[in-house]
């Protein structure tokens, strides 16, 4: 939740707000958490609303959407770790160049990992509409890491 809300807001002390009202919602609801599908699903499309409601109270615009944090491995040297994190870096800038849907879409996917059907219930779109979304994300991506990879050469 906290990730999903940082990659929103980009505003750590915003983010971890939304998360405690996230889980305070949790509390007060608790007596219906049997009744709910998926918690994580449920849990990330109420952070998802907290997120885009805070933002409208402000009249912000949704920034980037922020890479989730990289775990270095034992085995990885310092070199190693600083180009991973230079890459990260270059394709958060490449993902902000993304249409908002697509970005919050692949955040969704591809670095929270959520199902198919998570990401529908957390974004109010049909299975269709995600999967279409996601291609197009994933294409126009491609298409820039391409470019920039051309004209580096």
């Amino acid at each position: 939740m906290y990730r999903l809300s940082l990659s929103i807001l980009v505003n750590p002390a915003e983010a971890q707000d939304v998360v405690q009202e996230v889980l305070m919602k949790f509390w007060n609801q608790r007596h219906r958490l049997q009744e709910i599908k998926s918690l994580d699903a449920w849990a990330l499309k109420i952070t998802k609303n907290h997120c885009l409601d805070k933002l409208r109270s402000k009249h912000r615009r949704v920034e980037d959407i922020q890479m989730a944090p990289v775990k270095a491995d034992g085995q990885a040297n310092a070199e190693q770790l600083l180009e991973r994190k230079e890459l990260l870096e270059q394709i958060q800038r490449l993902m902000q160049r993304l249409p908002e849907k697509q970005r919050m879409l692949m955040q969704l996917r591809d670095i929270e990992g959520l199902s198919y059907e998570e990401i529908q219930e957390v974004m109010d779109l049909s299975t269709s509409q995600v999967k279409t979304n996601l291609f197009r994300a994933r294409k126009k991506m491609r298409a820039l890491i391409e470019k920039t990879v051309n004209y580096e050469r």
